[in-house]
């Protein structure tokens, strides 16, 4: 059997909408179809006699490109996700299928790549793992994000502490500060839910801003608000971070047009001096928060 990817047949090739790259037996590109120049933007001029290589991104490592080839060499073929860069230096994904066109002795004579860009769904794929982990108001991480960061760094902490055998005193430790705002149900009531909603999503951006990127900030819902710390030596450092809270409401906030002064009750757990799990950790900290809460009634 002689294969032969005459030049007579390159217009059907250019009828599809797929990207399609042919290659030689050394990997010279022969041939690229429309599509392949409308999503890389390079064209023929700019591409045949070179290497596919070309739009490689430095995204994938040199382990990943040689599975690749082995598995076209074993099976014929390969197909997979891969990042590429386009001419103008965008990086971006696509779906490819290298197979492999063998003559009568079993070897390849021609390469045929066949891919799709695949950016949308990708960005549809972040926006659902989105959602899945963040609040949608203040896009602060939520609870599932948050109790999955509390067993990261726990794996890590246990991980660090049997490997340097710490003792007790000098093992790292993990805070959970709950705190919600006091008289945020005023605000809703007398200025409406859009400012109370815009007055949250101001709170959230200061939080991110006297947090550290190790920290994880949350949303519970309504006026809640939870805040991981890790990487902490004592409690010292969890009353800075709530010093820190504190200083974010001492001035009002102007929403639509309003300056709405606000405040916050917080308490806190340490891990793992007050429990080891994470859903008693939030119980204990709700529960001081509470009575800080109580305390601030009766002064108010």
């Amino acid at each position: 059997m002689v294969i032969d990817l005459s030049e007579e047949i390159y217009p059907l090739f250019d009828l599809i909408k797929n990207g399609i790259v042919i290659t030689d037996s050394q990997s010279k590109i022969i041939y690229i179809n429309p599509a392949y120049t409308n999503t890389t933007g390079y064209s023929a001029q700019d591409i045949l006699g070179d290497s596919p290589g070309v739009l490689h991104s430095g995204y994938h490592d040199k382990e990943f490109y040689i599975a690749m080839w082995e598995s076209i060499g074993k099976n014929g073929f390969w197909e997979g996700e891969i990042w590429n860069r386009k001419k103008s230096g965008v990086i971006y994904p696509e779906w490819l299928t290298i197979s492999a066109l063998k003559n009568i002795d079993h070897d390849a004579v021609y390469y045929v790549g066949i891919f799709s860009e695949i950016s949308v769904l990708k960005s549809e794929e972040y926006k659902n793992i989105n959602l899945a982990h963040h609040d949608p108001l203040t896009n602060l991480e939520n609870r599932i994000a948050l109790e999955e960061g509390f067993i990261r760094n726990e794996k890590r902490i246990q991980r660090r502490d049997f490997q340097s055998k710490t003792d007790e005193k000098n093992k790292e430790k993990m805070a959970v500060i709950f705190f919600d705002l006091n008289k945020f149900k005023q605000v809703n009531d007398q200025h409406g839910h859009i400012v109370g909603d815009k007055l949250l999503k101001a709170i959230a951006r200061n939080l991110e801003k006297i947090s550290r990127p190790t920290d994880i900030v949350s949303r519970f819902g309504g006026d809640e608000f939870v805040i991981l710390l890790s990487e902490i030596d004592n409690t010292a450092e969890v009353e800075k971070y709530c010093d820190r809270i504190h200083s974010i409401f001492k001035k009002p906030y102007e929403i639509e047009g309003l300056l709405l002064e606000s405040s916050a009750s917080i308490g806190y757990s340490i891990y793992p001096n007050d429990s080891n799990q994470f859903e008693e950790l939030i119980k204990i900290a709700d529960q001081k928060m509470y009575s800080v809460k109580k305390q601030w009634h009766s002064d108010n």
